[in-house]
């Protein structure tokens, strides 16, 4: 698995109940060199691109023809509600496939708090979980904001960073934040765990109709007709099942009963699940 931050834990249990794989992270593999959740490096790819290199890194160091990646990312939902986005992915390169699962969910541990002493330091954290949440610590200095330290989980160790980072800043400020990094975010942890029993069960699927494994929803198709005038909304009419190496998808499975049909004061609304953008300071990777 391409990981450096421990992901394998939560991914191997439902991977070998599944389908008896043995799921390991190669030693000294470098997934930061895809982007970084504190910035040292800027995600220059698209989370499923990054998912993709991070598995074919594994693939590459282990010489195994099979990856697993993920790749997170947060945000918010028209800038109120804090999502978390994770993508787990397998690669076969014997088979040439990949199978893909993803999980839009509410929440995040919590934003950047600004401190401006450092007694105030552990309180800032507090707000999000820590010590069991770790935390990051970056401050403004010389137009840059660099990262004093992450992956913390004790008082005295983030007293004495935060007290680094406020003699540095140039505003007399620094910044505590969650370590979004899934060795250090328990709720990441539980999601990956939830995500790979997914994937896990995807991968063991066949296709009924070509036999390839990663059989699932491969596309959503629009146009659940309102219950007033029977004409196509925005909203989701249907998943589409299929394989990734099929030639078409091999069946339809509707998302509700015929009775579920859109009213029009619904007709606008369109699935959240890929409605939000990946722009603020959390979109990175890890």
């Amino acid at each position: 698995m391409g990981t450096m931050h421990g992901k394998e834990h939560q991914v191997a249990p439902s991977f070998a109940d599944e389908l008896g794989a043995h799921v390991v992270a190669p030693a000294g593999i470098d997934t930061d060199q895809f982007g970084t959740f504190t910035g040292e490096v800027t995600r220059t790819l698209a989370p499923l691109a990054a998912a993709t290199a991070k598995a074919r890194l594994a693939i590459q160091v282990t010489g195994v023809p099979y990856g697993l990646a993920s790749e997170a990312s947060y945000d918010t939902w028209f800038g109120m509600l804090a999502m978390h986005e994770e993508i787990l992915m397998f690669v076969d390169d014997i088979l040439g496939i990949q199978a893909v699962e993803g999980i839009n969910t509410l929440g995040a541990p919590g934003p950047p708090r600004p401190v401006d002493v450092a007694d105030k330091a552990v309180g800032a954290a507090k707000s999000f979980g820590f010590p069991r949440q770790g935390a990051a610590v970056k401050a403004s200095v010389d137009d840059r904001v660099p990262v004093f330290g992450k992956g913390i989980t004790d008082t005295g160790t983030l007293v004495e960073v935060v007290g680094a980072a406020l003699a540095a800043a140039d505003d007399n400020r620094a910044w505590v934040e969650p370590d979004l990094r899934a060795h250090h975010n328990p709720s990441r942890r539980d999601v990956l765990i939830a995500l790979a029993r997914r994937l896990a069960r995807r991968v063991a699927t066949p296709c009924p109709e070509c036999g390839c494994p990663g059989y699932g929803k491969v596309a959503l198709r629009d146009g659940l007709p309102c219950r007033v005038c029977a004409c196509p909304t925005t909203l989701i009419a249907a998943d589409v099942h299929g394989a990734r190496r099929a030639r078409i998808a091999a069946s339809l499975r509707a998302t509700g009963p015929p009775h579920s049909r859109a009213f029009p004061h619904n007709a606008i609304r369109r699935r959240s699940s890929v409605s939000w953008r990946h722009v603020d300071w959390r979109s990175q990777t890890t």
